[in-house]
C-alpha cells in the first residue's frame, strides 16, 4: 500500500492515530508516531520487516497486493478463486471524498 495512503487513513479513521500514538508497538514506542514521517517510517519498516520474516521462513507464503489497483478483486479472483465481489473496501472514511 502507498505509505501517504496508509497514514491518511491512520490520521483519519476514527481515534486509530490516537491509539497509535499510545500504544507500545514494535517499532513504534507509547509517545511515537505523533508525525507523518514517524508513521511512514514505521510503516515502511513493519513492511520491510515482514518480507525479511517471509525470506527466513520461505515455509510461510507472503502474498502482497496492490489494493489501490482497480482491478485488484479480478486479480484475486483468479489468484484464490474466490469471487471479487468478495474483495471489495467496506470501511471508506468520508475524507476520502472530500477534495
Amino acid at each position: 500500500r502507498d505509505p501517504d495512503d496508509w497514514i491518511k487513513s491512520v490520521m483519519n479513521w476514527h481515534e486509530l492515530h490516537t491509539y497509535f500514538i499510545n500504544s507500545n508497538i514494535t517499532s513504534l514506542p507509547a509517545g511515537v508516531g505523533k508525525s507523518k514521517e514517524e508513521l511512514r517510517a514505521f510503516f515502511v519498516g513493519h513492511n520491510e520487516r515482514i518480507r525479511q520474516f517471509a525470506r527466513n521462513y520461505p515455509s510461510h507464503a507472503l502474498v502482497e497486493v496492490d489494493i489501490g489497483d482497480k482491478n485488484i478483486g479480478k486479480l484475486l479472483e483468479h489468484a484464490f478463486g474466490i469471487t471479487d465481489k468478495c474483495w471489495g473496501q467496506s470501511n471508506v472514511g468520508s475524507y476520502h471524498n472530500k477534495k
